[in-house]
């Protein structure tokens, strides 16, 4: 699984041919709230957001992008 914040890591082609090799799932937590409070938001919303998210990765057959 990759977790990231890299909102335009979908407009890199190299970067998308990647990871869709890969097999691995992406899950994507966008903001845009700096330095510590961003964090927090950020820690926040993927703890919130992972049980939904994993739920939907077991059903899955194969990758799949989540934005949370």
């Amino acid at each position: 699984m990759v977790l990231t914040n890299d909102g335009r890591q979908m407009q890199r082609p190299r970067e998308v041919a990647a990871i869709a090799a890969s097999g691995l799932h992406r899950i994507e937590y966008p903001h845009k709230h700096p330095g510590l409070i961003g964090m927090g938001i950020a820690i926040a919303t993927v703890a919130a957001g992972l049980p939904s998210a994993l739920a939907l990765l077991e059903e899955s057959s194969g990758p799949r992008l989540i934005t949370m």
